[in-house]
């Protein structure tokens, strides 16, 4: 039993420092057999129950040196007020501690993506400096070396990007550049005194302004000659804005005669509803726009007007009153003419709000009689149109007026027009691709590029036609409002009683 006794001792105590139980230095409980009897061992011996830490480890080897007893380092026990209130101390020092751990973890995130954001400034700083100082061979090896996720700017990029630029800027500067395009007609067997006369031709401004005061457009106007302005219409356009236009007539001046029509998006001409006032027929039945032109001193042609050139007579006529029976359309406005006064005497109403436009058409036909009866061979007759005239109307110009004596005005020597605005977008090479016109082949699409813009000779008439490019966008188109490989133009027509070697042949 001893010898048993003694191996369990050395089982449990073991040699060198030795571990006490964390609440007791003195020694071990051990149970006799069959009682609950406490043995306390021998001084100097200690009985290991668990393992224990480190700290009470040291204070037992502290002990076992010493032969004292550990003094523990606990703190003695406070009551429960005074716990509280060291427990809020510590969490408030503990809260402060927290922010100001936060604020420096922000600064040093601030520091660090500074540090980052300037380190890859200059490295792409670089890079771009490597790039457009290497040779071809240099910049395929960089290309091969670096991955293709961190490939950004390549050479390929920069050549389409600038070319992007490029034809951005090129676009904008086209479409407000005024070109000036001179053309010289043949007018065979007019008089000698139209030899060199010169007409300013302009179109479709469509409200568009060109500088302060239309600055660059009456600039490009002054650099040239002209003894007449000719406006065939759309220069306020579906903006109903005639500042624009009243702009450019201001800028030109009443020094040269100037005439205009009205075109298919411009209001009116006449209103819906004559203006209950008094004035002349002029001011009771015409848009606004249109007697804010008069006054600014151009004549609007809505009938047929004689122009004295020289010993010869230029006459000017609106294209719709072209293949018009004059005695017919006379005769008829004669007619409900007579009724509706009788009507106004009688106090009809609907009489009262027609009657002004009724006198008006009689007006327009009364000149229509006069110019048919006064228009001599010898003399030269342009006809202004929106629309280019179809060579239905031509053809059909040309036969009228020798048919019946005195009733149709003489087929026209030369027709001028607009609408289409040059297709607005052109094809190099090739030229416009649409116009507005339904009624044209295939409803516009790649239409015949003789008709689009520039002269050409009528195929079923002696008539020499020319369709302005305008200055604008139609309202009708399909693109936006630009216009692509096709600048705004103005078009001086110099007429001449020569042949000229393209009709030679030459």
């Amino acid at each position: 039993m001893q010898n048993g006794n003694e191996q369990d001792k050395k089982k449990t105590t073991g040699t060198g420092a030795h571990p006490v139980n964390s609440g007791n230095a003195g020694g071990t409980r051990q149970p006799a057999s069959g009682s609950k009897a406490r043995t306390v061992p021998a001084a100097g011996t200690v009985t290991a129950k668990k393992p224990v830490s480190g700290k009470t480890a040291a204070k037992a080897g502290s002990t076992l040196k010493t032969g004292r007893p550990a003094v523990s380092s606990a703190p003695p026990r406070r009551n429960a007020a005074v716990n509280k209130t060291a427990a809020a101390s510590r969490s408030a020092f503990a809260g402060k501690h927290t922010a100001a751990d936060n604020m420096i973890k922000i600064r040093r995130a601030l520091n660090i993506t500074g540090k980052g954001t300037l380190r890859f400034t200059r490295q792409t700083a670089s890079g771009f400096e490597r790039f457009v100082n290497a040779n071809e061979e240099e910049v395929q090896t960089s290309s091969r070396r670096r991955s293709p996720r961190r490939t950004i700017f390549t050479f390929g990029r920069f050549v389409v990007i600038s070319l992007i630029l490029i034809a951005v800027f090129l676009i904008y500067y086209a479409n407000k550049t005024i070109t000036t395009k001179e053309v010289t007609v043949t007018v065979a067997g007019a008089n000698s005194a139209f030899e060199g006369y010169r007409i300013l031709l302009l179109s479709d401004l469509h409200g568009r302004t060109y500088g302060e005061n239309q600055a660059v457009l009456l600039r490009a106007i002054e650099a040239t000659n002209y003894d007449i302005v000719l406006i065939t219409g759309d220069m306020v356009g579906a903006s109903g804005d005639p500042k624009p236009f009243y702009q450019l007539l201001e800028g030109l001046g009443t020094s040269v005669p100037i005439y205009f029509i009205a075109g298919d998006s411009d209001q009116g001409p006449l209103l819906d509803t004559a203006r209950p006032i008094e004035g002349t027929l002029n001011q009771i039945v015409l848009e606004e726009w249109v007697l804010g032109a008069i006054e600014r001193g151009a004549v609007y042609l809505n009938k047929p007007t004689s122009i004295k050139v020289g010993s010869s007579t230029l006459w000017l006529s609106p294209g719709s009153m072209l293949n018009l029976n004059a005695d017919d359309a006379l005769k008829q406005a004669e007619y409900e003419l007579d009724i509706q006064k009788k009507g106004v005497i009688g106090g009809i109403g609907v009489d009262y709000t027609t009657l002004p436009f009724t006198n008006y058409r009689y007006r327009q036909y009364t000149a229509l009689k006069e110019a048919a009866l006064y228009m001599e061979e010898d003399d030269l007759h342009i006809t202004l149109s929106h629309y280019p005239l179809s060579e239905e109307v031509l053809a059909a110009a040309q036969v009228n007026a020798p048919a019946v004596e005195n009733a149709y005005l003489m087929a026209p020597d030369l027709s001028v027009c607009g609408h289409y605005c040059g297709g607005v977008w052109r094809i190099p090479l090739f030229g416009a691709f649409y116009i507005p016109d339904t009624l044209a082949p295939r409803h516009g699409w790649f239409p015949d590029q003789s008709i689009v813009q520039g002269l050409h000779s009528s195929r079923s008439s002696s008539t020499m036609v020319y369709t302005s490019a305008g200055l604008g966008v139609t309202d009708y188109g399909l693109f936006p409002d630009i216009r692509l490989f096709n600048n705004p133009e103005i078009t001086v027509i110099t007429l001449t009683t020569t042949l000229t070697p393209d009709l030679l042949g030459q």
